[in-house]
């Protein structure tokens, strides 16, 4: 996952006129992909556990 972030990165930094329209079609979105990939999924209530109604 880190080998594609710097890749993504280098585009972003890159002089090229192509590389900037391709960040801002594909990149800046990928990185946002791979960022919210890396954040742990909070752990939510079980819908079948036990109920404390009564």
């Amino acid at each position: 996952m880190d080998a594609r972030k710097g890749f993504y990165e280098g585009i972003q930094r890159s002089p090229y006129k192509i590389d900037e329209r391709l960040s801002l079609l594909v990149v800046s979105h990928e990185l946002k992909k791979l960022s919210t990939k890396r954040r742990s999924k909070p752990a939510g209530k079980s819908k079948g556990g036990s109920c404390d109604d009564g």
